[in-house]
């Protein structure tokens, strides 16, 4: 069942899947900071590259779409923005609704970047490119953040995994009922968290019994990935944003796309 939801990994043969970690980190780190500053130009540039990428994804048509229950952090993002920025004094109410989209449409973005890294990345790969990432930065564990962050990484399709049977469960049973949301919540809530609770404890059990310390062996990352041509892709992808931003004329339309919101 985990294998149709989000951010859960899906093995695979693509360019994706062969790209070396560290390269996966490094652009999904700084698409997220070129996002900082949103703007229709480069929201437009990265969803074609988001698109791309994953139309170029050959897992045998299991990495599917983003769970519509994500989608309700976007709306609620739109719909905070929105007010904020049309309901206030001086207010403008194209403006709000054009910031509001395009920080939900942010945010979308993100969301996708992320699904897209953890349906092409094992598990057992991120450990050891965030270790060889943080052991450069002196006074940082780097080995307690990498493990956090892999097991972080593992729990995601676990705890999405255990709410979808919970929900299933629910409505086998008439349980579920659209005109009662807080009730759903409460009844999805518990189990979820005891769920949560007892896989925490079963994992921690194991590790505690194969002597787990975070002065183990130094994790290798596989020399068979591809890293010269993602990194030269990306490289000549923010040239390419940078240097159209530095070139705009003074044409009106070409000023509204390029504009910071």
């Amino acid at each position: 069942m985990a294998e149709g939801l989000t951010f859960y990994y899906i093995p695979g043969q693509s360019l994706l899947h062969k790209t070396n970690v560290m390269i996966k980190i490094f652009g999904m780190v700084s698409l997220s900071l070129l996002l900082l500053s949103v703007s229709v130009f480069r929201l437009l540039l990265i969803f074609l590259l988001i698109l791309i990428l994953h139309g170029s994804i050959k897992s045998g048509g299991k990495l599917k779409g983003m769970n519509p229950l994500l989608m309700i952090m976007p709306l609620i993002i739109f719909a905070g923005n929105f007010i904020s920025l049309s309901l206030g004094e001086n207010s403008d109410l194209l403006f709000g609704l054009i910031t509001a989209t395009l920080r939900a449409l942010r945010f979308i973005s993100i969301l996708w970047m992320a699904h897209l890294f953890t349906g092409t990345t094992d598990p057992l790969t991120i450990t050891p490119a965030l270790y060889r990432i943080f052991k450069h930065i002196p006074f940082l564990p780097a080995a307690r953040l990498c493990t956090q962050a892999g097991l972080t990484l593992a729990f995601i399709p676990l705890i999405l995994d255990e709410m979808s049977e919970i929900r299933d469960a629910m409505k086998a049973r008439c349980g579920w009922s659209r005109r009662r949301p807080i009730r759903n919540l409460y009844h999805l809530g518990i189990p979820l968290l005891e769920g949560i609770l007892t896989k925490a404890e079963s994992l921690s059990d194991a590790m505690e019994s194969r002597l787990y310390n975070e002065e183990s062996t130094e994790p290798e990352i596989s020399a068979q990935s591809v890293s010269l041509g993602p990194l030269i892709t990306l490289l000549i992808f923010f040239t390419l944003i940078f240097l159209c931003e530095g070139l705009t004329g003074d044409s009106n339309p070409i000023l509204l796309l390029m504009r910071f919101y």
